[in-house]
């Protein structure tokens, strides 16, 4: 009976021992002890704390060197869309210059064919004159009939 005496007390003198331990605690010198409640975070002295959702991060806070990468990715970006866009624009300029130039192009052939046309009429008119001069000629029993031709 001793021994189960002595085996209970000592589990009681284990157990509470544990809890008051438990409720205790110490920090190195020079450290500060802090008490967490649930969800706190402990951030390093290179943290930024925001707001909680602000700009969208959930839990309200977020390492500065991970602030400062996503910065320089977002510059980066930043750039090379800017760089797109003078490249675009640089683009759309020579594509303005292109448009106008084949406009003109256009213009002047367009002005072509029609005095090609002009033309082409006017050869049909002098080759119908041609064929009927030269039937007249060939016709003609006379002089007089011959310089009637020419009219």
């Amino acid at each position: 009976m001793k021994k189960i005496i002595l085996i209970t007390l000592s589990t009681v003198l284990v157990f509470y021992s544990s809890l008051i331990n438990a409720q205790n605690f110490s920090c190195n010198y020079g450290k500060k002890a802090s008490c967490l409640d649930y969800n706190d975070k402990v951030v390093n002295s290179n943290s930024m704390c925001f707001d909680q959702y602000v700009c969208g991060i959930n839990g309200s806070l977020i390492c500065k060197s991970k602030y400062d990468a996503v910065i320089d990715d977002y510059n980066d970006l930043l750039r090379k869309h800017n760089n797109l866009v003078d490249n675009y624009n640089e683009v759309l300029e020579k594509n303005e210059s292109l448009v106008s130039d084949y406009n003109e192009l256009l213009r002047k052939k367009q002005s072509l064919v029609s005095e090609y046309n002009d033309l082409e009429s006017e050869n049909e008119e002098l080759q119908r004159k041609n064929e009927s001069l030269k039937s007249c000629l060939l016709y003609a029993t006379s002089l007089e009939e011959a310089n009637q031709c020419s009219y």
